[in-house]
C-alpha cells in the first residue's frame, strides 16, 4: 500500500529563537516535529545557559533535534566541552536523533539522524569537532554508520535529519550548502552524508527527504541562498532561516509527504493570528 499523507513541522537553526509558550501552538497540529540544531545564540556570556533552556523546551515540545556545531566545541571550549554536549543531550530527554534510527509506524516512516556537531566541508575533519565517545571517527566511519541506519529502516519511507546537508548539491555561494563566507571554499556540505546517500540510492532505499540547516539563508555580502533542491526524486531542504523570529513573525517550515513524494512550504505566523505561506519545493 502507498503510505499516507503526513505533514512534518521543521524548525531551522534556532540560535536562541525558541519559546515553548509561543511555538507550542504552531507545532501542535503536526504529528512529527524536527529541529536542525544550533540552539545556542551566536554570542553572549550566557549562551550555554540559553542553549540548555532551548533543549528543555524542545523536549517539552516533543521535537526531534540534532545538535549542531554551535552546540559543541565551536562555542563551548575548554572546561565546558564535552560536559556541555552531554548536558544538552540529557536536556533533550531522548529527543536527540543524532546517529539514531527512530521508527514511527503510525506514520509509516523512519527518521534517521546524521552526524551531530558537524561544521561542514571535506576540509573539516570530524576529529576537529569530536562527538564524545567517537573522537577517532572520520568521514568514512560516519558514512558507514549512517548507511547502516538507513538500511535497517522498517518504514515505507525514510526522512533524514542532519545539521548540515550533503556535498554534491552545488559549489556556488548561493547554492543550498555552498560557502558564502569564504568564496573559494565552494561546496560546504558533509561528505559522510553524501557517501551514505549515494549507496542508499543504489540500494533503492525509500528516502523521500533530507532536512538540514547550518548554512544560513541570508548570505554574507548580501543575497539569498537556494532553500531546496530535488535530487533523484529526493527533496533536500535547508531550513536555516536565521533569525526565525522577527517583525515578519515566527517562521516554521512544513514538509508534506504524499506517498513517496515530499514538498515543502515556509510559514510566517504573525502576532495577529495571520499565517503567510510560501511554497519552497
Amino acid at each position: 500500500m502507498t503510505p499516507g499523507v503526513v505533514e512534518i513541522a521543521v524548525l531551522g537553526d534556532l540560535h536562541g529563537c525558541l519559546s515553548a509558550a509561543e511555538d507550542a501552538p504552531l507545532l501542535a497540529p503536526y504529528p512529527l516535529r524536527l529541529c536542525t540544531g544550533d540552539l545556542a545564540p551566536n554570542g553572549g556570556r550566557h549562551r550555554f545557559d540559553e542553549a540548555l533552556r532551548q533543549a528543555h523546551d524542545l523536549a517539552a515540545l516533543s521535537t526531534w533535534t540534532i545538535l549542531g556545531n554551535h552546540d559543541g566545541p565551536t562555542c563551548f571550549t575548554g572546561k565546558r566541552f564535552p560536559k556541555s554536549y552531554v548536558a544538552l543531550e540529557e536536556a533533550l530527554n531522548g529527543f536527540h536523533v543524532a546517529l539514531r534510527r527512530i521508527e514511527l509506524p503510525e506514520l509509516d516512516l523512519t527518521l534517521v539522524g546524521g552526524r551531530p556537531l558537524t561544521f561542514g566541508s571535506s576540509e573539516s575533519s570530524p576529529t576537529k569537532h569530536p562527538v564524545p565517545g567517537r573522537e577517532d571517527w572520520g568521514h568514512a566511519r560516519y558514512g558507514e554508520e549512517i548507511l547502516a541506519l538507513l538500511r535497517q529502516a522498517r518504514g515505507s519511507r525514510i526522512v533524514v535529519l542532519a545539521h548540515d546537508g550533503p556535498t554534491g548539491l552545488g559549489s556556488q555561494r548561493h547554492d543550498i550548502y555552498g560557502c558564502d563566507f569564504r568564496a573559494e571554499a565552494g561546496d560546504w556540505g558533509d561528505p559522510d552524508l553524501r557517501a551514505a546517500l549515494d549507496v542508499a540510492r543504489a540500494d533503492r532505499l525509500p528516502i523521500v527527504a533530507v532536512i538540514a540547516g547550518h548554512m544560513h539563508h541570508h548570505l554574507a555580502g548580501g543575497g539569498q541562498r537556494v532553500r531546496s533542491v530535488r535530487e533523484a526524486g529526493v527533496l533536500h531542504l535547508n531550513a536555516a532561516l536565521v533569525p526565525r523570529v522577527g517583525r515578519d513573525g515566527r517562521a516554521l517550515f512544513v514538509v508534506r509527504l504524499e506517498g513517496l513524494h515530499a514538498s515543502a512550504r515556509l510559514e510566517w505566523h504573525r502576532g495577529d493570528g495571520r499565517v503567510d505561506a510560501e511554497t519552497v519545493a
